[in-house]
């Protein structure tokens, strides 16, 4: 950041300088107008206060000449000065440009992975996975940059071809769909292929498995709620909200620990996900560390 930041003083500086030496040559260029406009005045007095010795019909045409002359090379002059101020203007403006770009674009020139193909019958939860794995590649290869016909050849180019099949008769997709609202138009295709009831009662009879960690068990549940759409109903301002509850409220019920289960139905107000997640996590990391310290063997005593 440091290093970015004098570079970026340097390049200011160098402009600097080069505005400043452009204002000393205009400044210069103005100083020698004067100085000529003087010069000329001089003579044009010293002709009205001697007539005598000049000659009115060879001194006016040379005069003439002599001023339009001077006109020629001071518009010449200032053409110059122009074309200068403005190819300086020009590099100001692209040095200020890669400066910006290199600020907000600090990622190195790698190749990312792209994600695996993307399966017809993904399920909801692994297809919300994938998504968010396209968009990542997606930022890193620039695609929002490309034409939208080349973003949407790369998107199929990440499908199997029973997902291309699928979106070419199943899915409605018009030709002025970006890749996002493509993949918000399958999302929608898989949760019409689920059934709700089953769905949800796939969640509410969900337990925690013997042999099954906590992380585990949470894991799975997030998905089956997912796939059940239990906040389908909500607007977008509580669908958080209503998640996490329901998640915490099936976590309760499901988890194997009955003393872990009647700590957290004893707290009031009802926990937050975030609680009944720090409580099972915790409960679990003192039983692993019970379990180490009481399988240790004692220490061998030594002999006096």
């Amino acid at each position: 950041m440091k290093q970015k930041m004098e570079a970026k003083m340097a390049r200011m500086e160098a402009e600097w300088e080069a505005t400043r030496r452009v204002v000393e040559q205009m400044h210069t260029a103005q100083k020698q107008e004067v100085l000529d406009l003087k010069a000329r005045l001089t003579a044009a007095e010293a002709i009205k206060e001697n007539p005598a010795k000049t000659d009115p019909t060879t001194m006016q045409p040379w005069f003439q000449q002599y001023m339009q002359a001077q006109r020629e090379e001071t518009r010449a002059k200032q053409r110059n000065m122009e074309a200068l101020i403005g190819s300086m203007s020009e590099r100001t403006r692209r040095t200020s440009s890669s400066s910006s770009e290199s600020d907000t674009d600090p990622v190195p020139n790698i190749k990312p992975s792209a994600p695996q193909k993307l399966a017809a019958d993904i399920s909801v939860p692994k297809f919300k996975a994938w998504r968010a794995s396209w968009e990542d590649y997606a930022k890193l290869c620039n695609v929002n940059s490309m034409k939208l016909d080349r973003q949407k050849s790369l998107l199929r180019s990440l499908m199997s071809l029973d997902m291309q099949k699928v979106l070419e008769k199943v899915i409605q997709v018009s030709d002025k769909d970006c890749p996002a609202e493509i993949l918000q138009k399958i999302e929608t295709h898989l949760r019409k292929k689920r059934n709700v009831v089953v769905d949800t009662r796939d969640l509410e009879e969900r337990k925690q498995r013997e042999g099954e960690t906590f992380q585990e068990y949470l894991i799975a549940v997030t998905d089956l709620a997912e796939e059940a759409d239990v906040t389908a109903d909500h607007c977008n301002d509580c669908q958080k909200t209503c998640m996490d509850r329901s998640l915490a409220s099936r976590i309760i019920s499901g988890i194997r620990d009955g003393e872990t289960r009647l700590k957290l139905l004893a707290l009031s107000p009802f926990p937050t996900l975030d609680k009944v997640k720090e409580i099972c996590s915790a409960k679990r990391a003192r039983r692993m560390t019970t379990s180490k310290w009481v399988s240790a063997p004692p220490p061998r005593s030594t002999a006096s």
